[in-house]
């Protein structure tokens, strides 16, 4: 653990002990607005920022600030972010505000369950994915009564189910970055009791279906950038990309199903799949808009392309 530097806490804390002053920028939410019990975010957010911000092209407003947060927030909230560190945690007496993050802000005051990313989060340009779907899966489980610990784990069975038999760099990300605060055990919305059967084989079968997706999925590794195809290249010149793309990686997937197939087809469907990721950025202050182009390729054959953003 590295040394503690008093030197480097804000001045109010440093000298007074004093909590950090109320911010005065930012949307001063009101108990009556924040009462609702289910918070579900679509923002953007920033690295050890105790603010989450929306968009207007190059503008970034805040949007929501834990410094406005004390003693607002209803007992017994759930939540769950796609912001960008939506879900970090740091120490707030190292950041210049003083604010706690949203995530322990939420749970100081009085939330039980916050679904969020450590580190940048990505979602499509259009449509739903990544991002989007682990927390509205995560919402959706809490509503009809699992458990907290329960509803993340079948969120994230259900990305998987969903997104594989291959799953691109990104969604592996996804997976990975995105967890749960709070007590897992907890139960937010009342059902029938079941019978201690019931739960046991809830869980054998939620045991099996991990094991299962671990045999199922293909995984991608990194390989060594090589010249493109012709085809690829075109993708990437008509793609309209904030800048220059400037980085290329190319992923193969190991491991995963053996081909069912069996005649003709069989030799094309055991080729692996490669994911050609290009992505460039472009910087509004502190703000970076990022935008990725993956390219799904088997055996030289274009199978899909996908654009995902920054949250």
């Amino acid at each position: 653990m590295a040394p503690f530097h008093p030197g480097k806490l804000p001045e109010h804390i440093r000298q007074f002990g004093q909590p950090p002053p109320l911010p005065d920028q930012g949307p001063r939410w009101t108990p009556t607005q924040l009462k609702a019990k289910t918070h579900f975010i679509n923002c953007h957010g920033a690295l050890e920022d105790g603010n989450y911000y929306g968009q207007k092209g190059g503008s970034y407003p805040i949007a929501h600030t834990s410094g406005w947060l004390e003693k607002k927030i209803a007992k017994g909230t759930v939540v769950a972010a796609e912001c960008c560190y939506g879900a970090q945690l740091y120490d707030p007496g190292l950041t210049d505000s003083g604010y706690p993050g949203m995530a322990s802000q939420y749970l100081l005051q009085h939330a039980v369950a916050l679904a969020g990313s450590t580190t940048i989060a990505y979602g499509p340009a259009e449509g739903q994915g990544l991002a989007d779907l682990i927390t509205q899966y995560f919402l959706i489980n809490v509503i009809r009564g699992a458990s907290t610990g329960r509803a993340f784990l079948e969120a994230r069975q259900r990305f998987l189910d969903e997104m594989g038999p291959t799953l691109d760099p990104y969604e592996i990300k996804t997976l990975s970055q995105f967890y749960l605060l709070g007590d897992p055990s907890l139960v937010l919305v009342s059902i029938p009791t079941k019978t201690r059967d019931a739960r046991e084989n809830r869980r054998e079968g939620l045991q099996a279906k991990g094991l299962m997706l671990g045999q199922f999925l293909a995984i991608p590794k990194p390989l060594p950038v090589t010249e493109e195809p012709d085809s690829i290249r075109a993708l990437v010149k008509a793609h309209k990309f904030p800048g220059k793309a400037t980085n290329k990686k190319v992923f193969v997937t190991e491991g995963g199903p053996a081909p069912l197939a069996r005649g003709m087809h069989a030799k094309g469907m055991a080729a692996p799949v490669k994911f050609h990721v290009y992505s460039a950025s472009k910087f509004y202050g502190k703000f970076k808009e990022t935008n990725v182009l993956v390219v799904k390729e088997r055996a030289g054959q274009i199978l899909g392309e996908r654009t995902y953003v920054r949250r």
